[in-house]
């Protein structure tokens, strides 16, 4: 693809390293930055980003929380079944609606114009920015 071919590796790079940075520093995710980066600066079409940020999450997903499970041992964390800073309690009915819902959204999105998916993108973006606005008052 013509997308592909223009973008330099090193700006893909650095792109990857802005976006960890700041998803670690801020709690957003870094697929949300991603997204934003990929489709509105270096114009790559939406169905293609959020492919590439499904990817990206899948991956970093599985090591980080092989690394939040040996790295940390809170003491903090007094829920159940936690193995180091994972609480199974919290993540096991979350994953389980992921691993059910996610086909009907890659479905959906897939059938969707592009411009439905960045109206929704933006509007979900929006939300959780002004909830986090919203939480340091």
């Amino acid at each position: 693809n013509n997308e592909t071919k223009k973008t330099n590796p090193l700006t893909l790079a650095i792109i990857g390293f802005l976006a960890g940075s700041l998803a670690s520093l801020t709690g957003l995710g870094g697929g949300v930055l991603v997204i934003l980066v990929l489709n509105s600066v270096l114009k790559i079409p939406i169905k293609k980003v959020i492919s590439i940020s499904l990817a990206m999450i899948a991956i970093m997903s599985f090591s980080l929380s092989i690394f939040n499970m040996t790295a940390f041992d809170y003491q903090a964390f007094q829920l159940p079944y936690t193995v180091g800073s994972i609480s199974l309690f919290l993540t096991l009915p979350v994953m389980l609606g992921t691993i059910i819902f996610a086909p009907m959204g890659v479905y959906s999105s897939n059938k969707l114009p592009p411009t439905i998916l960045k109206t929704t993108f933006l509007i979900i973006s929006l939300a959780v920015i002004l909830r986090m606005i919203y939480n340091l008052f």
